[in-house]
């Protein structure tokens, strides 16, 4: 859903930028933030509907990033959605209750599909 809002966390500058700019265009309120300042402590001014944890590093450190981004600083969002050069592990992305991992490369309509569907979803 268009004007839904979408806080997207990345360990890399220009993921960031890509994924800000393409949401946007879409409708969607975004706001963006490097891991290194959630980690730090950062929130978005206003609770998300979704979080979009996007991760370059590879196995098996991304998966730990993602459980702990997720039970440290993101418990309470209802929905997320992974982009990882990780393994699909589906125990693991049951276990961060995610809605979706999207294995990389992917394309922007990709992206754009999951977050419709992540954010129709019943939380």
């Amino acid at each position: 859903m268009a004007g839904a809002a979408v806080a997207v966390v990345s360990d890399d500058n220009l993921s960031l930028a890509l994924i800000h700019l393409n949401l946007a265009r879409r409708g969607y309120a975004v706001v963006v933030a490097l891991l290194d300042h959630v980690e730090q402590g950062w929130q978005p001014p206003w609770p998300p509907a979704l979080l979009v944890l996007d991760l370059v590093t590879p196995d098996p450190y991304c998966w730990e990033l993602a459980e702990r981004v997720r039970r440290r600083h993101w418990a309470r969002t209802p929905r997320l959605l992974l982009l990882t050069m990780c393994t699909p592990d589906a125990h693991r992305r049951i276990s961060l209750a995610a809605h979706q991992h999207i294995h990389k490369p992917f394309t922007i309509a990709e992206l754009v599909e999951a977050v419709k569907q992540a954010i129709a979803e019943p939380p």
